[in-house]
């Protein structure tokens, strides 16, 4: 199962954005690295890279924050490889719980389109 290596996220009513770095499980090839790179460089910051489960906590506790409003995360090919790959960290992690009272939907933008 690929694992997470960066969670982001953006707000659509406010536009509120979260983004952390994840310390990979395995040491990233030379081409990841240089896509880290260019993304780092994008961002213009240099990102503190934390472990999965502290990213999930706090990704959802970011989540938390629109609790009131349904939240629904899409992504695009989520179907076939993000539901699949945050669910697996999710349980790893042992976050299900928090995951279900703060998500009440995961959708594939690739189906909206």
């Amino acid at each position: 199962m690929p694992h997470i290596t960066q969670i982001g996220a953006v707000e659509m009513d406010f536009g509120e954005s979260f983004s952390t770095y994840v310390i990979p499980r395995v040491p990233l090839s030379l081409e990841q690295n240089k896509q880290l790179e260019l993304s780092v460089m994008e961002h213009q910051f240099m990102p503190m890279a934390v472990p999965i489960l502290e990213a999930l906590s706090n990704f959802l506790i970011w989540l938390s924050t629109f609790k009131n409003n349904g939240v629904i995360l899409v992504a695009h090919s989520s179907r076939v490889f993000d539901s699949r790959v945050v669910s697996y960290a999710v349980e790893r992690t042992g976050l299900q719980i928090m995951f279900l009272e703060n998500v009440s939907k995961f959708t594939d933008s690739l189906s909206l389109i």
